[in-house]
């Protein structure tokens, strides 16, 4: 199963993990107009809960982990090379504000 969704160059796409998880294959913010890449994230996570995907994993590397997202609401589900981090879905939102930095 692939989810992709795109407003202008933003996007997000997800591969499924297992029955009820998806894995973030690849995103994209466009800059220029990065309003535009949270409407593509809130979409997304409809579509996922639609699809009743409860968790969101994404592969992060060990400094991105230890500096940037150890203090959000993201887990660490596997150490290896790289990082394996999780959110459910309903959080996924909160968890890409909290990793920009973005306060709301």
């Amino acid at each position: 199963m692939l989810v992709k969704t795109n407003i202008s160059n933003n996007y997000i796409e997800f591969l499924k993990f297992d029955d009820e998880s998806m894995i973030i294959k690849d995103i994209y913010i466009d800059y220029e107009y990065p309003k535009l890449f949270f409407l593509v994230v809130k979409l997304a996570v409809e579509q996922l809960q639609e699809k009743k995907i409860n968790k969101i994993y994404q592969w992060v590397s060990k400094y991105d982990w230890e500096n940037i997202l150890k203090n959000t609401k993201w887990k660490l589900h596997k150490e290896e090379e790289d990082y394996l981090i999780v959110c459910d879905t309903n959080e996924f939102l909160d968890c890409i504000l909290e990793s920009l930095d973005i306060k709301v």
